[in-house]
């Protein structure tokens, strides 16, 4: 059988800037795919672990992720 496909939400980013362009009058959020948790700016854990992308917290929280 196929492995388990890990989670991933539909405007994953691997820049900042990327994302901002999809959600311009939204915060940009750091997201941790395994743990499904996200992190803003400024955060200790902002871009840091490797399983993550840049997503717009507002698809964030639509998709079941919540804050760190």
């Amino acid at each position: 059988p196929p492995a388990a496909q890990a989670y991933q939400p539909a405007g994953k980013f691997q820049t900042e800037d990327q994302a901002k362009k999809r959600c311009p009058t939204d915060v940009v959020v750091w997201l941790n795919l395994a743990s499904r948790l996200y992190y803003p700016k400024g955060h200790l854990w902002y871009a840091t672990s490797k399983g993550g992308a840049f997503v717009c917290r507002k698809e964030a929280d639509e998709e079941g992720n919540r804050p760190g």
